[in-house]
């Protein structure tokens, strides 16, 4: 009940009305309306940050399992080389144990 009827003035400040005194809301709102190209800018700037982003981690993510893919391909690649040495060697040893019956 108190300032409704006792003829005093509210005291109530209204935050953007306070400042709309001084001129601050208002420059605020003028230098919105006069650059709306500078958020469409940014925007656009902050969507290619962040698909930029996005690359990076996925090729961080990946980076070790294609370096792992190539070692395991190397490493194959060396197993089937002693593999067929070792075929060959096993047909030689083969051969001369049939000669020597």
């Amino acid at each position: 009940m108190r300032g409704e009827g006792n003829g005093r003035k509210s005291r109530i400040w209204h935050f953007p009305d306070f400042l709309g005194r001084f001129g601050f809301v208002e420059s605020l709102s003028i230098k919105r309306r006069r650059r709306p190209d500078l958020w469409k800018k940014a925007n656009r700037y902050l969507m290619a940050l962040v698909v930029v982003m996005l690359l990076a981690l996925g090729a961080a993510v990946f980076a070790p399992e294609r370096s792992k893919l190539a070692a395991l391909e190397d490493r194959l690649a060396r197993e089937k080389t002693t593999l067929r040495s070792e075929e060959l060697l096993k047909a030689k040893r083969t051969r001369e144990v049939d000669l020597l019956r």
